[in-house]
């Protein structure tokens, strides 16, 4: 198990100095039990590194990782709080919705009219496909 958190701290690391295309796709095929370390050493990456994370995550499909995303759509960064918006209408379940609804919600009156935007149109896209929603 140690072996793979070392093997995943190298890739992520890559993501931010190395070659990202070999780090995205080595994190993309590695072993379930990886995710946890993946997720793990998310905060101590830059910005678009962190948003690549999530879009590995999202391809991944892998179902644990609604709260991860819930609190990406905090992220001050532009590219990572749309990588968490377009990962959960990638993921595409009813849960997604009442995560995005949520945010929608704890924006201020004040709030960047952007990410409401994102944020309805994200709802509106999940909701019209409403029919084919996976699972929670």
């Amino acid at each position: 198990m140690n072996s793979n958190k070392e093997t995943v701290d190298s890739y992520l690391k890559q993501l931010c100095t190395g070659d990202a295309d070999s780090a995205f796709h080595a994190l993309l095929e590695a072993p379930d039990e990886a995710v946890p370390f993946i997720i793990e050493g998310y905060n101590r990456l830059d910005p678009e590194a962190r948003a690549t994370v999530i879009k590995i995550l999202a391809e991944r499909n892998c179902p644990s990782i609604s709260l991860f995303l819930e609190t990406a759509l905090q992220d001050q960064d532009d590219l990572v709080w749309k990588a968490s918006v377009n990962a959960l209408v990638h993921i595409g379940t009813t849960e997604s919705i009442k995560i995005l609804e949520r945010a929608k919600a704890r924006l201020s009156t004040k709030a960047n009219c952007r990410m409401k935007s994102w944020l309805d149109e994200a709802i509106e896209e999940l909701q019209r496909d409403s029919s084919s929603l996976n699972p929670p």
